[in-house]
């Protein structure tokens, strides 16, 4: 809720001031974002084939880097079990059908959702060594118990050629603290719809900062979300690219009014509209109502337990 608050207060007050959001928070800056495509729920296929037509499609699109989920069936109390070791290789068959699919200059990455145990993440940094990975996200899952164990796992996956991503759950600062002073993660990936709006988002990224820590949004979201995204990015002069789904709904271009950001040549830009420049079209989202769809195991959108 305090994520939603700040950004809707941040709107009002660009409304306010005809000013655009980036212009408050940062130098004012409305160059173009670097972009990349998540390609998960439109792969509706979820073979190495079926990932690698779509993420083709993606780089078709003017996407420079792609990011797939290659896990579809296995949690942390099934990855060291022999259904897990196969899933495990047909996540591997999964990013290298795409690797061969998109070449070799196309930045590659994987989000794991947390689905592996310590040992299997190990296996899998191996197997992916050849791959050209860019990072690998969310392995384990994250807790204060897991510290070390995460960061032998960066310090692995820096050997091997890869950056490691993850806490993208992260809420404010504090919450942030020990993924970023402790050396877990090369890229830390707050998302402006959980960790607080633009200040907490702000402060995180001026912590990463400060620590030679990478910062690259979560952001496989709605348009509203992903408008905000852009403008805090242009806002803060972030350099890593963004995140966009590919694919997933028609309605990410068409249940919104005003100025959303564009993506040309691989890049997003910045509205320079007062506040957002964005709006929900109520016409369009009355026409489809929330509905709960429980989510199973086979679920894409799924996100292994961060039990143990």
């Amino acid at each position: 809720m305090l994520s939603a608050f700040d950004q809707c207060c941040c709107d009002l007050t660009g409304q306010y001031l005809n000013r655009p959001i980036h212009h408050l928070w940062g130098n004012g800056s409305s160059r173009r974002l670097k972009a990349y495509a998540t390609v998960n729920r439109s792969v509706l296929q979820r073979t190495p084939k079926g990932f690698a037509e779509s993420c083709s499609a993606a780089v078709r699109a003017g996407f420079g880097g792609i990011k797939i989920m290659p896990f579809d069936a296995v949690t942390p109390q099934s990855a060291s079990t022999a259904e897990g070791a196969a899933e495990l290789k047909e996540a591997v068959r999964r990013l290298q059908a795409v690797r061969d699919a998109i070449g070799p200059e196309v930045s590659l990455m994987a989000d794991c959702h947390w689905r592996l145990d310590v040992p299997r993440a190990m296996d899998l940094i191996d197997a992916l060594a050849d791959i050209n990975l860019h990072w690998l996200e969310c392995p384990v899952p994250e807790s204060n118990e897991r510290c070390r164990s995460v960061k032998d796992l960066r310090r692995h996956a820096n050997r091997r050629g890869m950056l490691l991503a993850g806490g993208e759950n992260v809420f404010s600062r504090d919450g942030a603290w020990p993924y970023i002073t402790q050396g877990l993660y090369d890229v830390i990936m707050p998302d402006i719809k959980y960790c607080g709006g633009y200040s907490e988002f702000s402060a995180i990224a001026e912590l990463a900062s400060r620590h030679a820590v990478r910062v690259s949004p979560h952001n496989p979201s709605g348009p509203i979300a992903h408008a905000h995204t852009v403008q805090i990015c242009a806002a803060l002069g972030l350099e890593e690219a963004v995140e966009q789904q590919f694919a997933e709904s028609h309605l990410f271009g068409t249940a919104v009014t005003g100025t959303a950001p564009r993506f040309i040549d691989g890049h997003f830009t910045v509205p320079t509209e007062p506040g957002l420049g964005l709006a929900l079209d109520e016409t369009v989202s009355s026409k489809h109502p929330y509905s709960h769809i429980p989510l199973s195991i086979n679920d894409p959108s799924f996100a292994g337990s961060t039990g143990e």
